[in-house]
């Protein structure tokens, strides 16, 4: 009878923290490993100068780490890292506010008895804004080979070494393909984008 009413409550407390923190914010943020064990990580991209606040609770509301309160940020990746080894197990919350845009995510800490899922690089590489007006960001730090290929299937452009933007001012305005690849020329990713 324990377990159904904390789980009840849980999903409760779940609902109404999702109602108030739909996800508005573009490219969302995300969070890897989740379900975590000792720490996870919480990665969002800024297109501008933003106030940012950002925080995790439990599930009561008590805010158990606060790594940032009305803080003005410039435009950039960031990787905010929680560690979650004096965190009891359970369910929490990381709260991301960008200027009035707002994305709650549940994290769950679990100790040793969840294994973590491994995602691969494509499920968390984000790329934005789409439609493009003149610069690509990449939620990453790491090299990458970008293709542009238009809705014939030709090679439009290719861009070696592009790490977290990629200037498309001159590019014609129309639909693209983009391919995604590392420095060993394995594909990482592909997308569809639209150039305004």
């Amino acid at each position: 009878m324990k377990l159904i009413f904390k789980t009840l409550f849980c999903s409760i407390i779940y609902c109404l923290f999702s109602l108030e923190c739909s996800s508005q914010i573009n490219p969302p943020a995300f969070v890897n490993p989740n379900p975590c064990d000792t720490g996870t990580t919480l990665t969002f991209l800024l297109l501008g100068n933003d106030t940012v606040t950002c925080y995790a609770s439990n599930i009561t509301g008590q805010i158990v780490f606060n790594a940032y309160q009305n803080a003005m940020l410039p435009s950039n990746l960031y990787q905010i890292y929680f560690d979650t080894k004096n965190w009891s197990v359970g369910i929490y919350f990381i709260f991301l506010k960008i200027n009035s845009n707002k994305q709650g995510i549940k994290v769950i800490v679990d100790h040793g008895t969840v294994n973590e899922v491994k995602e691969t690089f494509s499920d968390y590489l984000i790329v934005a804004p789409n439609p493009v007006k003149n610069l690509m960001f990449f939620s990453t730090i790491e090299k990458l080979n970008i293709s542009i290929i238009n809705l014939n299937g030709q090679l439009i452009r290719q861009y070696k070494e592009v790490c977290t933007q990629l200037e498309l001012t001159d590019l014609e305005s129309g639909v693209y393909f983009g391919l995604i690849s590392n420095q060993h020329h394995e594909i990482l990713k592909r997308f569809r984008f639209i150039k305004s």
